[in-house]
């Protein structure tokens, strides 16, 4: 029996083989709670142009570069200690990652307008990737089309400043320095406006989706069993669950490289703004993701 939960192991809410690794067998019993699934998570972004060309380079096909945008990338360094998953048991998910502005344009014409991940690195609280971070992984990399990948990442704070790093095989990828961010009162979101300035708040104010490609190949590797365009979407930001919200400020950031990684390809022409955020968030972050449009199996 689980200590945690109770539910004998074998059974759908602890199940045997694969499926251990999310903790519960897909269906009625996933999502067992109506709570939070996110009660804490501290976030720091940092929104900046790049070049059309870095972005096409990074994002897989079929997604495209959306030209009637800027050129528009992205980095976020988040901890979430209190997060829940599919099975409701709480699995730490720390991490860094890059996203870039895109589109796909589906087989009918349609144009979805979007955001994807170029790489995400993920850790655990102290180095410690035994509490959440293989069914982070899996379920974002595998089951929603993520590029997810293991990193080493320290966090520090000092002051108003705050300094993440995070290595990979050796290879330092991402350094980022956030200072000077002004706190904006919870009653008063719009001054906001007053410190990321009118290009910062069209980016704002521009809603997009999460895009993914997910492919699954055959297990010989000789093909695919599975392609498909995922939409992905992080949900409103609650105010009821908005503890901290500030803008701002500046951000230092240093990308690496590996021969798999090329972070350094999303080179900073011109800083945006940038955001601190603690908040929670609802399970509608991955309970509603869905297809947009299968893919051909080549």
């Amino acid at each position: 029996m689980s200590q945690a939960t109770g539910f004998e192991y074998g059974t759908d809410r602890n199940p045997a083989g694969a499926m251990n690794m999310i903790g519960v067998r897909p269906g009625k019993h996933a999502f067992p709670y109506d709570s939070p699934m996110v009660e804490e998570r501290d976030i720091y972004m940092f929104y900046y142009l790049t070049t059309y060309e870095a972005i096409e380079k990074v994002i897989p096909k079929p997604l495209e570069v959306d030209r009637s945008a800027p050129p528009i990338a992205f980095f976020c360094s988040f901890e979430t200690p209190r997060h829940r998953l599919a099975d409701g048991r709480y699995h730490a998910y720390t991490g860094v990652n890059l996203m870039v502005y895109c589109k796909f344009v589906d087989s009918k014409g349609n144009e979805h307008q979007g955001y994807t991940i170029a790489w995400e690195y993920i850790d655990g609280p102290f180095g410690d990737k035994t509490v959440g971070t293989e069914v982070i992984q899996l379920i974002g990399g595998l089951n929603l089309g993520f590029c997810k990948k293991l990193g080493n990442i320290k966090f520090q704070r000092y002051g108003d400043k705050y300094r993440v790093e995070c290595d990979r095989r050796g290879e330092r990828l991402v350094t980022a320095r956030f200072s000077g961010l002004t706190p904006i009162p919870m009653d008063n979101m719009a001054s906001m406006l007053d410190h990321i300035g009118a290009e910062g708040a069209q980016v704002l104010s521009h809603e997009r989706i999460g895009l993914a490609v997910r492919e699954i190949p055959k297990v010989d590797h000789s093909g695919f069993d599975l392609r498909s365009v995922v939409h992905f979407a992080i949900p409103p930001t609650d105010p009821a669950l908005t503890y901290k919200f500030e803008v701002g400020g500046i951000c230092e950031l240093e990308l690496g490289h590996l021969e798999t990684d090329p972070c350094d390809i999303l080179e900073v022409k011109e800083p945006l703004f940038c955001l601190h955020m603690v908040h929670g968030n609802h399970h509608g972050e991955w309970s509603d993701a869905h297809i947009i449009e299968d893919l051909p199996l080549e």
